[in-house]
Formats: C-alpha cells, sequence, structure tokens
C-alpha cells in the first residue's frame, strides 16, 4: 500500500498512462492499482480528444479571419476613403490581428508541448513583437525605441505572443509619442509615453501584478507557463509602463 501510495503521489499533473499494477499482487491492492491506470488512461484519451477538438477549432476560426483580414487590407489600399472610414477599418484590422494573436496563444495553452528554448537577440525580438501591432495601429506619429544589447534563451513563439499580447493592450489606438522597449538578462521594460514626455521607467517599488489590470487573461497565463511575470504602474499622467520579469 505504501509503495502504491508513494507512486501515486508522483503522478504528473497532466494525464500519462501508469503500470501501477505491474508492481502489485493480486486482491484488494491489485484492484486499486488496475482501476487507476484504467483511470489515467481515460485521461489520456480525454485530453487527446481535447486536443484535437481546440485543433479543429483553431483551423475553422482562422478562416473567417483570414477573410475578414484580406478585406481590411483590400480597403486599407483604396486611396479614396476619408480619414473617419480609415480609422475605422484600421480599428477593424487591430481587432482581427488581437483575435488571431488569441487563437494562437489559446492553441500554445492547450497544446502542452515541451518549450523549445533557442538564443535570440533581444532588440530584434522586440522590433519583431512590436511591428505588426504598431502596422494595425497606423501610428504615423508613434516614436519606437529599442534598447538592448543582450541575447536571451526563451521559447521564442511564445515569447512573441506575450509581448504582442501586452503591447497591444500597452498601446491606444490612435497612439501619439514614444514607445521605448528594453531588455535585460533579468526583465523586458515596455513604456508608453503620449506627446513629448520623456519616457522614464518609475521605480521597481511602483509596480504590482497587473494581469487584471491589463485584462491579460490568456496572454497572462501563457506569460506564468513560460515563467514570466508582468507587472505594470499606470503613474504619472501620460505615462505607461510594464515589467516582465523574466523566469
Amino acid at each position: 500500500m505504501r509503495v502504491l501510495a508513494k507512486a501515486v503521489d508522483a503522478l504528473a499533473i497532466e494525464p500519462v498512462l501508469t503500470s501501477l499494477a505491474v508492481d502489485t499482487g493480486p486482491g484488494e491492492l491489485g484492484r486499486l492499482a488496475h482501476a487507476i491506470d484504467r483511470y489515467q488512461a481515460r485521461l489520456v484519451d480525454a485530453e487527446a480528444s481535447e486536443r484535437a477538438f481546440f485543433a479543429d477549432a483553431s483551423h475553422e476560426l482562422r478562416t473567417p479571419v483570414a477573410v475578414v483580414r484580406g478585406a481590411v487590407e483590400v480597403l486599407n489600399d483604396q486611396a479614396e476613403l476619408d480619414p473617419a472610414t480609415r480609422q475605422r477599418v484600421q480599428r477593424i484590422d487591430r481587432g482581427v490581428g488581437e483575435l488571431g494573436e488569441l487563437i494562437d496563444v489559446l492553441m500554445c495553452l492547450v497544446r502542452r508541448r515541451e518549450q523549445e528554448l533557442i538564443e535570440v537577440d533581444a532588440a530584434q525580438m522586440l522590433h519583431d513583437a512590436a511591428a505588426p501591432i504598431v502596422a494595425s495601429i497606423g501610428a504615423v506619429h508613434l516614436r519606437v525605441v529599442v534598447g538592448s544589447t543582450v541575447a536571451l534563451r526563451l521559447p521564442l513563439r511564445e515569447s512573441l505572443l506575450v509581448l504582442q499580447g501586452v503591447l497591444r493592450r500597452l498601446l491606444p489606438p490612435t497612439s501619439f509619442g514614444t514607445l521605448t522597449m528594453s531588455a535585460s538578462l533579468a526583465a523586458i521594460d515596455l513604456i508608453y509615453a503620449t506627446g513629448a514626455i520623456h519616457p522614464a521607467m518609475p521605480s521597481k517599488s511602483t509596480f504590482a501584478r497587473s494581469d487584471l489590470g491589463l485584462g491579460l487573461t490568456l496572454v497572462g497565463r501563457l506569460a506564468n507557463r513560460i515563467g514570466w511575470r508582468i507587472e505594470e504602474r499606470a503613474g504619472e499622467s501620460g505615462v505607461r509602463a510594464v515589467r516582465i520579469i523574466l523566469g
């Protein structure tokens, strides 16, 4: 009984096939071990079915998203659009882009695959994360400043999705000012300052847990999955700052 209890305590959170009955004899203890093995097998089958469902749902959701995005691109290319209509089209584009990213985040959470860590140039990663966000909001008056000389070892796909999710909530639909992004081996700092305000990183003591403040339900879960902690400060007028503590 003690050996079986120890084996059950050691089971992972994720469903996994077990063979506990192999190490137990006949009788009540053996039947209990067989029951646990069968239960684990049912959990594995249920998880496989769930993953297949989300994969199918993701594929079906991407199709209408792609259709809407294509239509928006065609509208954006029309020179005769008046400013008000162009602004509405850009808002649609921004929303569709966010929806596509959330689908990707959801799939990353569902797959539960082992993270592939690669060494990346932090400055390039920040540029890549911000590029689609800046393009979607049409921020012609937004100055983007990236400062980093470090290389980071991290899961690139998941990291980009988290950064894009944070940036979409950090930047208003019509951004005017400066977005400053920097990275060290310990943290990534994102600061948005409106107008001509010079962005300065607030002191560490002023930061607070921000998953709810930024509305990062799925993105926050993905950040936790890769060991990141998101902190935010919406302090002095015109400045919003987010610090991502790297795990």
